[in-house]
């Protein structure tokens, strides 16, 4: 058994680069030692986090895809033929939006519905147009862990009235609670 060091958000600095892995209570890496902190990443983490040695690899998006993958039934993707395939699935989660200019960050948390997923990304109706390069962290509230995955807005295709489709590819992920 390792022993792990407590730490709250508030020990957790803006803008500077994690010396060491930050683990949950389990002793898995949520963040990794170098990663740059921000006001929405420390705002997802669980209130209180942990430093010391890492019992288990640090979870990555296609872990998480696959989780869902086994949980909704399916021990195999299907879909067309793209880098990653594509599954349409309507999973629940709740959305946090970033979206930045030279002279503002707004950020805005919503509930959506996938329309499909895949071990890259998702897509998800959204009554706005979101820009290329948004920030999304997507929560997934019915897996253990309630990971957490942060993804940029790869394209916003608008369908008709105020639908839109938004398309999300997968960057890194962290675990929400325990």
């Amino acid at each position: 058994m390792h022993t792990l060091q407590a730490l709250s958000r508030e020990d957790l600095t803006v803008d500077e680069a994690m010396e060491v892995d930050l683990l949950d209570s389990e002793g898995r890496i949520i963040i990794e030692a170098g990663s740059v902190l921000d006001e929405l990443t420390i705002s997802v983490l669980p209130q209180t986090v942990y430093m010391g040695e890492p019992n288990a690899p640090c979870v990555s998006a296609s872990d998480v895809v696959e989780g869902l993958f086994l949980r909704m039934g399916k021990s195999k993707a299907t879909g067309n033929q793209r880098k990653s395939e594509r599954n349409d699935w309507a999973v629940n989660l709740s959305v946090t939006i970033e979206q930045r200019n030279e002279h503002v960050v707004t950020r805005r948390t919503v509930k959506v519905v996938t329309q499909d997923i895949s071990r890259g990304g998702f897509s998800f109706l959204y009554s706005q147009y979101l820009p290329e390069g948004a920030l999304i962290m997507a929560t997934f509230d019915m897996l253990p862990g309630t990971p957490v995955i942060q993804g940029v807005v790869r394209s916003c295709q608008f369908l008709e009235g105020m639908k839109h489709r938004v398309g999300v590819a997968f960057e890194s992920v962290r675990r929400g609670n325990s």
